[in-house]
């Protein structure tokens, strides 16, 4: 499974609240440690999804869209 290689915890400081992580799609807030919904990530293969699955009710549904 692949991590995802965004890093909020080094945001800490800038004048930066929540935001959209740039690699998986889901939200994320300076300064704390990252966290992803496995409902919502965009990254394909990330390690928040449960065992044998590769991608997210999110990415298959922006995948047929598109």
């Amino acid at each position: 499974m692949t991590k995802c290689p965004e890093d909020p915890v080094l945001l800490l400081g800038l004048p930066l609240g929540q935001y959209h992580c740039p690699d998986c799609g889901c939200m994320q807030v300076a300064g704390l440690p990252h966290v992803c919904d496995p409902d919502s990530c965009l990254l394909e293969g990330c390690d928040c999804l449960p065992p044998g699955v590769t991608k997210s009710p999110n990415l298959v549904a922006w995948e047929e869209k598109g």
